[in-house]
């Protein structure tokens, strides 16, 4: 299943884990994805690109591409989430984060101290200082590294649907209004959905209200409120919906 992880992009909170082995099927996010090898190897693949990265190699997942990945025995690797409302400022400037695999090691150590350095400070935010970690560890890779051709056609497409529906995930959003808002048939967007995102619109709004539930800024006094709050029309509609999903 190429699983969407709605709770991190709508939490929009970075956040850094070391582990001592990775490993994860297929899914993608809104957010940027740093994975620093520190000891051992990650097999991965973003989009249709197979590749490895060992110690003091980062992997590099660009906004909502597709990636799996798994470790060989003994592999400790720290993953970095960068949300969108902390690298958005640079899409704005024209700057493309297209890349994969950064194999500067002697470089990436440099990341791997401000990486550290930020995790030490995970807990303030949203704060200035958060925003100018993120500000010089990605303008420190945009100055050091060549972008890479990847493919970006339909991840642009998916992206602005995204978007869109972030936007309004708590309204009544029909399968009608997105395929006209995108210039498609209702019958080639239906499709074109279901194939990237592995399920039906429904299902992928209730994932963001229920994404929205998990977010420390819902100020909501209540669970019923909170619930009603993220678009769910009733109580029974979001535990019909739990329970389908868990099914």
């Amino acid at each position: 299943m190429n699983e969407y992880e709605a709770i991190a992009d709508v939490q929009q909170i970075v956040t850094c884990k070391l582990y001592k082995e990775v490993g994860a099927p297929p899914h993608f996010h809104r957010s940027i994805e740093l994975v620093y090898v520190v000891k051992g190897r990650i097999e991965a693949k973003t989009g249709s690109l197979n590749q490895s990265v060992s110690e003091n190699e980062i992997l590099f997942v660009p906004s909502c591409f597709m990636h799996t990945m798994f470790s060989v025995p003994g592999t400790r690797s720290f993953t970095f989430i960068i949300p969108y409302n902390y690298f958005s400022s640079f899409e704005k400037d024209g700057y493309k984060f297209c890349y994969t695999a950064l194999r500067d090691r002697v470089f990436n150590r440099l990341i791997l101290d401000l990486i550290k350095m930020a995790k030490k400070d995970i807990s303030l935010q949203p704060s200035l200082l958060m925003q100018g970690y993120i500000n010089v560890i990605l303008g420190n890779i945009l100055s050091h590294y060549p972008c890479c051709e990847i493919e970006e056609k339909q991840n642009k497409l998916m992206i602005s649907v995204i978007e869109y529906i972030e936007k309004r995930y708590t309204e009544n959003i029909t399968l009608d209004e997105l395929a006209n808002a995108f210039g498609y048939s209702r019958y080639y967007f239906s499709r074109l959905f279901n194939k990237f995102f592995d399920c039906n619109l429904k299902r992928f709004i209730n994932r963001l209200r229920e994404g929205s539930l998990y977010s420390e800024d819902n100020d909501a006094k209540n669970k019923t409120d909170k619930i009603l709050n993220a678009g769910f029309s009733s109580l029974s509609t979001f535990y019909k919906y739990k329970n389908s999903d868990n099914q």
